[in-house]
């Protein structure tokens, strides 16, 4: 499509994100003819429907609270990020704490909500991932939270991102055959006039996948 590579980055501050991209382009020099930024507002990760109901979403966004993180937390997180079902015993290895002081210490990482929750990544050739992007017109924000509940029921959506920029939304999904994808589009289009234009990206393999970066 329009677009032959999305990243998506975890930075602390705009100064972060102008060094990545000038440090891309240094490596990569020539590669990018151009590249368009959007900022990620809100990020809604969706159950697969698939297999369970009702829906669930696990979401964040620019103004969650700040959590200070020690170095045991920072361990467990980067192997729970691997493999979330690893026994307390295992991550105890290697420290000086038991195991059930890890137990303690993930109960405390959901409370403060730096773990919101654990997920399947699945692969499946049965259904093909797309990306969509929206832009808006006649702005409304009732209306805008309305688009997001109906993402979160619709069987084929797997996240949904509120930007600010050029695109208003992006969503991820996946549908059997691009016949569906388009009947999809057809039934936000018709039912939310706040849609305005778009733009459909199928996705030809994730490279890699890290909501934890450190």
């Amino acid at each position: 499509g329009k677009y032959d590579l999305h990243v998506t980055l975890f930075v602390f501050d705009f100064e972060a994100l102008d060094h990545f991209v000038d440090m891309f382009n240094k490596t990569f020099p020539g590669l990018v003819k151009d590249f368009l930024v959007c900022y990620v507002l809100e990020h809604h990760l969706y159950s697969h429907k698939f297999f369970s109901t009702p829906p669930t979403v696990i979401s964040y966004g620019y103004n969650d609270t700040f959590v200070t993180l020690d170095t045991l937390d920072k361990k467990i997180l980067s192997t729970l990020k691997l493999n979330c079902r690893v026994s307390c015993l295992e991550l105890a290895k290697g420290t000086d704490v038991t195991y059930k002081t890890i137990l303690n210490r993930i109960k405390i990482l959901e409370q403060k909500k730096v773990i919101l929750g654990y997920r399947m990544f699945i692969s499946s050739q049965a259904y093909k991932p797309f990306i969509l992007l929206l832009s808006f017109k006649n702005y409304s924000h009732q209306e805008e939270k309305k688009l997001y509940v109906y993402l979160k029921e619709q069987t084929e959506v797997t996240q949904s991102l509120r930007l600010f920029g050029k695109w208003n939304v992006f969503i991820h999904l996946r549908t059997k055959d691009a016949e569906s994808l388009q009947i999809l589009l057809i039934h936000l289009r018709n039912q939310f006039a706040l849609i305005d234009t778009f733009e459909i990206i199928p996705v030809f393999e994730d490279i890699a996948i890290n909501l934890y970066p450190c």
